[in-house]
């Protein structure tokens, strides 16, 4: 019998500490992609800031709606995941996880100026088809 509960008492243990390896690496997949994501949107608004022809206003439109597809893609089971941990409280999440929200939340007026910029090559190249057609494709991305 005391095998037993000893057993039970390893076993639980075990499942807990493997729970807290996943919630780390979790943390850690989550945190990679919030940072991989704003160094991607400050080339991206660095490149912005240097474009002196439609050819490359639209090049960069297009590369920002690439990274935004490419990064929703990566979030969505990771928000699931850091969701389901901090049972929709940031401050329930682990450690990580809440400084990786933080610096995602602290860059998010740097990623709506970028947007405003883009808009802006929008403006300056309108005349340009394929300018709009890029600027179109980043008004069809889903808003959330």
């Amino acid at each position: 019998m005391l095998t037993s509960i000893r057993s039970r008492i390893l076993a639980l243990v075990a499942l807990l500490l493997g729970a807290s390896t996943s919630f780390a690496d979790i943390c850690e997949d989550y945190a990679r992609v919030i940072d991989s994501h704003i160094a991607m949107l400050r080339v991206i608004e660095k490149r912005a800031n240097a474009v002196s022809d439609s050819k490359q206003a639209v090049e960069v439109i297009n590369q920002y709606v690439d990274e935004m597809i490419t990064w929703r893609r990566q979030m969505a089971p990771l928000d699931r995941a850091v969701f389901e941990m901090d049972q929709g409280n940031v401050e329930n999440a682990p450690p990580l996880c809440q400084k990786a929200i933080e610096r995602f939340n602290f860059f998010a007026k740097e990623d709506m100026d970028l947007a405003a910029k883009l808009g802006d090559l929008l403006v300056r190249y309108i005349g340009d088809p394929a300018v709009v057609s890029a600027w179109r494709r980043m008004q069809d991305l889903p808003h959330h």
